[in-house]
């Protein structure tokens, strides 16, 4: 399509109410359109980065924007979960304290362990052990889970220990192994309460290596452009410049820096053709800033910092024809700001979660 209308949104940081709201909006506008006989296709959503971090609904909000944005930017956050979850115990030297703490939550979610309370039997509680991503990349995962459960019953079921018998190391035979795995899975079904934790364990596996390998996807695509217009969560001069070191003796001798937007290097010497920079991380309310005969374009943010009175989050449309440009539209966007702090508040977050 030559000419289409496209949604930018931005910083979102696990606050569902502000992307549901964001998202219904993006729909009355297109319905608007249309009663008005505006006859510009909507192309789909642009997200500059961080779904995750500070935000009670992380992988919530994660979920829904890698299923709708067409273009999805790797944030600075999406970058911490990811070297959270391929290095347990990684401490991230110059992250703030409270950034870190609520994507420790969502990792936790992720690999940690997990009760669940079995309804038929009251009072009885089942555990999904935590592990990490190495554990869970292996083909066998499944049966491990289940030894680990048939553990916590094994004094009401004839089932060998995994120290002896069916399950012993030396099993290597794949007949033997599916006879295992048959005997654990009787043993399973006979408590439901057991079975269900072993399901959400399973499902928990998919989702979780789900995740880890969309943000490895996304690693290499850290801007998106247009003939006149460049898309970037950070510094459109050296995207993805903030540094996560693995190797935490290293990092505590270059602490990590949040990269935040410099002004000063943006000029048309440095970006010839470029009339429009659409910038995320900034936490700005949605706006344009005119800058050197360029315009700076502020995507919104789903943080409710006490510098924004509103509350508000917001997103832009832009309209492009023939991949250029040609317009910006800052849209503000009234959302339940009350309940995302008090949901953080409840698990044990920031309630004020973007104010530093």
């Amino acid at each position: 399509m030559d000419t289409y209308v496209a949604a930018v949104i931005t910083d979102i940081h696990g606050n569902l109410e502000a992307l549901n709201a964001i998202l219904e909006d993006i729909e009355l506008k297109k319905e608007e359109m249309f009663k008005r006989d505006i006859d510009i296709p909507f192309w789909g959503i642009i997200f500059l980065g961080d779904g995750v971090g500070y935000g009670p609904n992380q992988l919530e909000c994660l979920d829904i924007l890698r299923k709708k944005a067409r273009v999805y930017l790797p944030g600075n956050h999406e970058e911490m979960l990811r070297l959270m979850l391929l290095h347990p115990g990684i401490t991230l030297p110059g992250v703030h304290p409270i950034a870190k703490k609520a994507l420790e939550h969502t990792v936790n979610q992720l690999i940690g362990e997990v009760e669940i309370k079995e309804l038929k039997e009251l009072g009885k509680t089942y555990k999904i052990p935590a592990t990490t991503l190495e554990e869970l990349q292996k083909k066998d995962y499944h049966i491990k889970l289940a030894k680990t459960l048939v553990e916590q019953i094994k004094d009401n079921v004839k089932v060998d220990p995994p120290e002896s018998g069916l399950f012993s190391k030396k099993c290597t035979d794949e007949d033997h192994k599916q006879i295992v795995e048959d005997v654990l899975l009787d043993s399973l079904t006979e408590y439901s309460g057991l079975y269900e934790a072993y399901k959400k364990g399973l499902e928990r596996r998919e989702r979780t290596l789900s995740i880890y390998n969309f943000l490895e996807e996304i690693r290499e695509h850290k801007v998106h452009r247009l003939k006149n217009a460049i898309f970037v969560h950070d510094d459109p001069v050296n995207p993805g410049s903030a540094e996560y070191l693995v190797d935490d003796e290293t990092a505590k001798k270059i602490p990590i820096t949040s990269g935040r937007v410099s002004l000063k290097k943006i000029n048309k010497r440095r970006f010839k053709n470029i009339d429009f920079f659409f910038l995320g991380h900034t936490h700005a309310k949605a706006a344009t800033k005119e800058h050197n005969t360029m315009t700076m374009v502020y995507c919104g943010s789903g943080i409710p910092r006490l510098d924004n009175p509103e509350r508000e989050t917001g997103y832009v449309m832009c309209v492009v024809d023939k991949q250029i440009v040609a317009n910006a539209f800052p849209i503000p966007v009234e959302y339940p700001w009350q309940t995302t702090q008090r949901k953080n508040k409840e698990i044990g977050l920031h309630d004020h979660f973007g104010t530093r």
